[in-house]
């Protein structure tokens, strides 16, 4: 199956979700920017899976995305932080943030390749969420920025002259400037994932009926577990 556009993604990834009672988090990236040929090469691939698809392919195309996202906004900003001390800050925040996402990729991407069971398709889902959560506010933050620099006939630094001398202009300027001081907060976080990444290794998916025999017996164990605790703690009060 050739996948030509996003719809045929969208179409793709709702035919693998019939295949897995697990959700598929790549489906709300679809719509806010273009595919990437890692995402239509991983629509085409979960369309033809016959069992569950293996989960690291979710997070592996979303970190892939969030990476490409991140050098737009550093090119966006390189070419005004020269202008104005804040952009300065700015730009070297986001640099970090780039080479913290590039980072992560590259352990998504070795651990890929060690094939060990020992992350569960819940903590999966979590990771995923979490990577999603830090796409989104980088496409936020990538568009305020954008919105500042599309008038080609004036610069960034003129913009901001001119939010300071209207007060009007002034509230919007200090309106989009918290929110991009708050996205920039949120995608700060993401660098606290790679200390979470070090202690883990990424499954094959030949290890998923082993990992969900395990889970159920988990399952059974904790209520178990917790009727000796009360039965000890009902014996000691008396």
């Amino acid at each position: 199956m050739q996948v030509r556009n996003n719809k045929e993604l969208a179409r793709a990834i709702s035919k693998a979700e019939s295949h897995t009672s697990g959700p598929v988090l790549i489906e709300c990236v679809i719509d806010r920017h273009d595919c990437s040929k890692e995402l239509l090469e991983w629509g085409s691939l979960v369309a033809n899976a016959n069992s569950r698809p293996q989960q690291h392919i979710y997070a592996f195309a979303v970190i892939k995305s969030v990476t490409a996202l991140a050098e737009k906004i550093n090119t966006l900003l390189e070419n005004v932080k020269a202008n104005h001390q804040m952009c300065h800050r700015l730009a070297e925040r986001v640099t970090s943030l780039q080479f913290s996402l590039v980072q992560l990729g590259r352990k998504l991407h070795e651990a890929r390749q060690v094939n060990k069971a020992t992350l569960k398709l819940q903590e999966y889902c979590d990771l995923c969420q979490q990577l999603l959560r830090v796409l989104a506010a980088i496409e936020q933050a990538h568009n305020l920025i954008q919105a500042w620099g599309a008038d080609a006939n004036e610069t960034f630094f003129s913009k901001l002259k001119h939010a300071l001398n209207s007060s009007q202009f002034h509230e919007e300027f200090v309106e989009c400037s918290q929110k991009l001081s708050e996205c920039l907060a949120d995608l700060r976080n993401v660098m606290m994932m790679r200390m979470f990444m070090q202690s883990i290794s990424l499954p094959s998916s030949d290890a998923w009926p082993e990992e969900n025999r395990k889970d159920s017996t988990d399952d059974l164990q904790v209520p178990i577990q917790m009727h000796h605790i009360i039965t000890k703690r009902q014996k000691s009060a008396r």
